[in-house]
């Protein structure tokens, strides 16, 4: 997957929250099957893994708050209501006693009753499904339009309430448990990334329940396109191997003052570093390098060996750059020899470096030898940063 819509441009856990002012809560694109397909198989592997809702905790008789089946209403509603004005093939419309959400994406419409419960569902002639007539689709059914909704677009969504998390439709998760996560407020929800011990959640609440809604960014990087990274997959993070992805979070967040709950949309984005633009993997790779130690051995947002071959790759770029650094031929030459073979010619001649001779230095990373080196990995990385910041300043 392509088409990323921020490259990050500085290390930074503060939430950096923009209004969101003109462009859309939702975004559909040429990935849509992808992100239904991915979608749907985690519904069939387990729903209950991936969608979840509970009353918040806090609710006081004395708030005199809507009941929670009235929020995921005020919300479900909204949802519906967003997407068929912003895109012309979805539309949402009375009929007689119930509602339709007919979706042109997904070839599907649903019915349902005032309270929002799924009556039926048709599908169009042309859909993979219709073929298998008596055989129920979807697999589980949809158990309210939130559910049918949140399956049939690209973004994962959760809601807040008081500060707590009450509802969960996250079937792409990041290395996260939904299931793990609910009922917890902000703080506790991100109580094990660094550096997001000192962030005024009180201040990111009431901002976004009332001044919103609002856009921000969150980014890490793989080792594989898979969109659904749930722990129990044990996937994501194996950077061993000779790939490497940016994994790009775009949120939004939507307040709803009147139920006192925030909506976040969550849309996942992966890019192959090897495909960026080379200005991209330059910039990527110096934000990758001030990134403070700490974060790294508590393991978020990467590991050492994403780190160390993000920096292989902005040494390259910068190298192609400059390449009458003499220095820095000099410390190829002596470092990473071993496995730079033939392209380290190229560089002395003065020619560009191709993105074939770029990977057979990724690849030695991969084996588990350091750049700085030659030798195999200790994972000293202020050491490692160190000499990063002389070579690439």
């Amino acid at each position: 997957m392509t088409n990323l819509p921020y490259v990050p441009t500085e290390y930074s856990v503060k939430p950096s929250l923009k209004k969101l002012e003109y462009d859309p809560h939702f975004i559909i694109d040429e990935w849509y099957p992808d992100y239904r397909n991915e979608k749907m198989a985690a519904r069939h592997e387990n729903l209950e893994k991936y969608y979840m809702e509970i009353p918040s905790k806090t609710r006081l008789q004395s708030q005199r708050l809507p009941t929670h089946n009235a929020l995921m209403k005020t919300i479900t509603f909204w949802m519906a209501e967003t997407l068929a004005k912003q895109y012309r093939k979805i539309s949402f419309r009375p009929q007689e006693e119930l509602y339709v959400f007919h979706n042109d994406y997904s070839n599907e419409s649903v019915w349902v009753d005032e309270e929002l419960n799924v009556v039926q569902i048709l599908k169009s002639p042309n859909h993979e499904h219709s073929k298998k007539r008596g055989e129920k689709y979807p697999k589980p059914a949809y158990k309210n339009l939130f559910d049918a909704i949140c399956s049939q677009i690209q973004e994962d969504v959760c809601i807040m309430r008081n500060d707590e998390l009450v509802a969960n439709h996250v079937c792409l998760p990041s290395w996260w448990s939904p299931e793990e996560k609910m009922g917890k407020s902000m703080a506790e929800i991100h109580a094990d990334i660094p550096g997001m011990e000192k962030t005024a959640y009180d201040h990111i609440w009431n901002a976004s329940l009332y001044k919103g809604p609002y856009l921000r960014y969150n980014w890490a990087l793989t080792d594989t396109p898979i969109l659904n990274q749930h722990p129990s997959k044990n996937i994501g993070k194996n950077f061993d191997r000779d790939s490497l992805f940016l994994r790009l979070e775009r949120q939004v967040l939507q307040g709803f003052p009147e139920v006192c709950a925030v909506l976040f949309l969550i849309r996942t984005y992966v890019g192959d570093i090897k495909t960026m633009d080379k200005k991209h993997r330059v910039t990527l790779g110096e934000v990758v390098n001030n990134i403070p130690v700490t974060d790294y051995i508590c393991g978020d947002p990467m590991d050492e060996k994403a780190q160390i071959k993000v920096a292989a790759i902005a040494i390259l770029e910068k190298f192609k750059v400059s390449v009458k650094d003499k220095d820095f031929i000099k410390y190829l030459d002596t470092s990473i020899n071993t496995y730079l073979g033939e392209p380290l010619s190229i560089l002395k001649s003065g020619k560009k470096l191709v993105d074939d001779d770029a990977s057979s230095i990724i690849q030695g990373v991969a084996d588990g030898l350091n750049p700085f080196t030659g030798e195999a990995f200790d994972f000293k990385v202020d050491d490692i940063q160190s000499k990063l910041e002389r070579l690439i300043n």
